[in-house]
């Protein structure tokens, strides 16, 4: 190798550690890149998931508004509605999100589904139960049957659940069945 004088040799380590930056900053430009868009992706998963449980709920509710809580078929319906975002007949700066109200001449169903449910979200439920009859005035007369949803809902939940009157459905081993329905008052009378 020929004698470099300090000089190109500087040069050489400039144009190299150049190089070198040039790379790391196009690196580092890429994960932002990259950081942003999974981030993008993971809030989609997230919402999905928020979603899903309700997807799977939902096709459970007049099954089991006919089959347990006597409310009769799909000619008895009034009204079935998932994912409603109402406000507040006389308060128009309330707004209350609902995951499903199925609605029968006999009687009405308010569920509440969550992916992890926690005992603070049956407490949110009772709230928004509390409230319930002034966002729908029209079924506030009938049977109300309140059913807390997930896929798995926990012992402890269930319980929790059913101290306060409230139906705990999950899965079972055919399909989504009520977890807590022989320690609540008959469901099959009106009250």
């Amino acid at each position: 190798m020929p004698y470099q004088s300090v000089e190109e040799r500087m040069d050489r380590l400039e144009a190299l550690i150049t190089t070198f930056v040039r790379h790391t900053d196009q690196d580092i430009s890429e994960m932002r890149e990259w950081r942003i868009h999974s981030q993008k992706q993971w809030g989609e998963i997230a919402q999905k998931l928020g979603t899903f449980v309700e997807d799977i709920v939902a096709p459970n509710i007049p099954r089991i508004a006919k089959d347990v809580f006597a409310f009769g078929g799909v000619d008895e319906e009034l009204f079935s509605g998932p994912r409603l975002r109402l406000r507040h007949p006389m308060d128009a700066a309330k707004m209350r999100e609902f995951d499903y109200i199925y609605a029968t001449r006999r009687g009405w169903i308010v569920v509440e589904s969550k992916s992890d449910p926690k005992l603070r979200d049956v407490d949110s439920f009772r709230e928004l139960l509390a409230e319930v009859g002034e966002y729908f005035p029209q079924y506030a007369a009938l049977v109300l049957r309140p059913i807390f949803a997930s896929l798995y809902v926990p012992e402890h939940v269930a319980k929790y659940c059913t101290r306060h009157n409230i139906y705990a459905l999950g899965m079972g081993p055919e399909t989504m069945q009520l977890l807590n329905l022989s320690e609540l008052p008959s469901a099959r009378t009106a009250s």
